[in-house]
């Protein structure tokens, strides 16, 4: 290190998250100090007339635990506000840093790992098709040469989905489960050049609607998602 050295700090857009089950949030609930807060130089509301936009603390929650945050309040606070955030959603996002930045360090991908992650991904495809209800066509997952090898859970012959290639196999197999149970949570969209499909899973997956560009990595990062977060919350279709 020497005088004069640059250092670079990387920050990534994420959502917020519901602080009972930890879901993208859907509420803002905002909190004012206890008492006279009007009156107390150290609150935001202090001297104001209309307290309602105005936050000593706050809170987010999905729309299941919406009422259930509001009503834990600290003794030292008294409930103020919630918000949508599908009404505003700059209040959903936020920064937050990361350790990663770009050196001439960096690992070069080689042939080798680039197999790897084929493989990582053709096993994460697997998990979320058995997940979601796909059962194997033939016993022990084995397959015949020229057909199909799975089915899918509407009872039709298929070949394995590329959930980490394609948000429309995600949307079509995946989306529709974390629906069904109140675990999927699309936010408005925010511009013109991105799909309603993109923007939601961006902002659910917890980056800048701008990652919806590469197509490619919002289906893995969408599905990388799922399987830390949906897949928790949800045992194996029968």
């Amino acid at each position: 290190m020497k005088i004069g050295d640059k250092k670079t700090k990387v920050m990534v857009a994420k959502w917020r998250a519901c602080q009972v089950c930890g879901m993208p949030a859907s509420f803002r609930i905002t909190y004012l100090f206890a008492g006279n807060y009007r009156g107390n130089p150290a609150s935001s509301a202090y001297g104001k007339d209309d307290c309602s936009w105005c936050s000593d603390a706050e809170s987010f929650a999905c729309k299941k635990h919406m009422r259930e945050v509001e009503q834990d309040i600290s003794p030292s606070m008294t409930y103020c506000s919630t918000f949508t955030l599908k009404g505003f959603k700059h209040m959903g996002f936020y920064w937050e840093e990361t350790p990663w930045a770009w050196s001439e360090a960096s690992p070069v991908l080689t042939l080798d790992r680039i197999e790897e992650e084929k493989m990582e991904e053709q096993a994460l495809n697997i998990k979320l098709a058995e997940w979601a209800g796909f059962t194997y066509a033939y016993p022990e997952g084995k397959s015949h040469p020229q057909s199909a090898t799975f089915i899918s859970p509407d009872r039709n012959p298929c070949y394995l989905p590329e959930f980490t290639k394609s948000l429309d196999a995600c949307f079509k197999w995946l989306i529709s489960k974390l629906e069904h149970y109140d675990l999927w949570y699309g936010a408005p969209r925010a511009s013109n050049q991105l799909s309603v499909r993109e923007h939601n899973a961006a902002v659910w997956v917890g980056h800048d609607s701008g990652y919806a560009h590469n197509k490619g990595g919002l289906a893995l990062a969408l599905c990388l998602a799922i399987e830390n977060c949906g897949m928790k919350h949800l045992q194996p279709s029968p």
